[in-house]
């Protein structure tokens, strides 16, 4: 990559891949998650929200078929944001 990261992935353990390195499924949940965040920044300052704090935890529930085959069924976004208050007091 051009911006210097460097990041180790295999196969999911079932798949006969190497425990507590990141897999494809890993890396896509962090681009929904990154992305969702990106678009939360940029709605916050379109809006003049005065956001403080913002953490977001995604999930992701896999089906397995019977050939094997996986899809995401579910995304799930927990979201935690923090924001100013702009009413006068």
């Amino acid at each position: 990559m051009e911006n210097g990261v460097e990041l180790d992935f295999s196969a999911p353990p079932a798949l006969h891949g190497h425990p507590d390195v990141l897999t494809p499924e890993d890396a896509f949940m962090a681009a929904i998650n990154t992305c969702y965040f990106m678009m939360f920044i940029w709605a916050s300052e379109r809006f003049k929200i005065d956001l403080v704090s913002f953490e977001c935890e995604a999930t992701g529930k896999v089906t397995e078929f019977m050939d094997k085959t996986s899809i995401f069924k579910e995304i799930i976004l927990k979201l935690k944001i923090g924001a100013r208050s702009t009413t006068p007091e």
